[in-house]
């Protein structure tokens, strides 16, 4: 039996200053290193029609530039898709186990994502500038 319960908690929009650079799009590397995901816009319009999500916030860069965005917001759901992966690769057994994510700041694409150890047996997803978007474990 699968089981999926969502929080949604909406905080202020931040106007920060000290937004993240976004590089342009076709920067991005062809191989990304290891843990390393190349985040690129058709990506996201992709994962958008994938999973039926028309939010446009989603690949429609002038909206999101609108909303106070550098760039394309990159999906909760695939980075929690990410985190599930990286669990999955390490040989997690998944059996029987509850898979949990929180998304703890906003990222936009195009970028280069990391995932990675966070605290304890949690997972991560890191923007380039090392901040946290996405935090997983498997209990």
């Amino acid at each position: 039996m699968i089981v999926d319960e969502q929080d949604y908690v909406f905080t202020a929009a931040s106007r920060s200053t000290d937004a993240p650079d976004v590089p342009e799009p076709g920067s991005l590397p062809s191989a990304p290193e290891p843990g390393q995901i190349a985040v690129t816009e058709p990506m996201l319009v992709l994962f958008s029609a994938l999973t039926a999500n028309p939010y446009r916030i989603h690949w429609d860069r002038d909206f999101c530039a609108r909303a106070g965005h550098p760039g394309l917001v990159i999906h909760g759901p695939l980075q929690a898709l990410w985190l599930a992966e990286e669990f999955a690769r390490r040989g997690a057994e998944a059996t029987g186990r509850t898979f949990s994510y929180r998304l703890t700041a906003p990222a936009t694409a195009p970028a280069v994502m990391s995932v990675g150890e966070g605290d304890a047996a949690e997972l991560v997803v890191r923007r380039p500038d090392r901040v946290v978007t996405a935090t997983a474990s498997l209990v």
